[in-house]
Parts: structure tokens; sequence; C-alpha cells
């Protein structure tokens, strides 16, 4: 596994690039919150320049990223500041209710 930190031009988010066994992850931060986490296939290419800053809640992020692929986490406490209409954050918040049972069993 591998992890590239870009920052995307105009002040954007703060931009992680990671390899897992089941693809690469973009992750996206402020200086505070996880704002997006996504599996991709895009091509880095001229888009991006420069390091992101290694804040926080990116590093939290990418080491339990780790522990969770590799069998050690089984649910994460980041801040994640949740984008959307309303209605897409009134199912991420219902979401954060679910939780699962050792054979990863979806309860409630």
């Amino acid at each position: 596994m591998g992890l590239r930190n870009l920052q995307m031009k105009n002040a954007g988010p703060r931009v992680s690039f990671f390899e897992t066994k089941l693809g690469k992850i973009r992750a996206e931060f402020t200086n505070d919150f996880l704002t997006a986490l996504r599996f991709t296939t895009q091509d880095l290419g001229t888009n991006y320049f420069g390091i992101a800053a290694n804040n926080r809640i990116r590093k939290k992020t990418i080491k339990q990223l780790v522990e969770y692929f590799s069998g050690k986490l089984k649910s994460f406490n980041i801040k994640i500041d949740f984008q959307g209409t309303e209605f897409q954050k009134s199912v991420w918040s219902a979401l954060k209710n679910f939780h699962t049972d050792k054979r990863g069993v979806i309860q409630k």
C-alpha cells in the first residue's frame, strides 16, 4: 500500500491518494475534518501540485484506514464534515447509528 499526498490548485481541499488491495482511494481534508473518501481510478496528471500539509485529521484517517484494511480496526472515530443536500445529510446522520456484528452483518 502506498500514499501520495497532494494539494489541489486554487486552494482547494487537501487530497491524499491511498493505494489499497481493493484499489486507489481518494481522501479529501480540511484542517479539521475528512470531507470525502472514495475509490478512484483518477490519474494524478497535471491537475495537482505540491505536498498536502500533514494535519491531524489526515494522519488519523490514514492510520485508521491502514488498520482497517489489515483487519485490526472495525470502526472509525474520525471527524467528518458531511456534505450534500439536507436529505443526503440526514442519510449520513442515520448511517452513523448502524453497527456490524462479528461477522460484519449490519445491526441497528
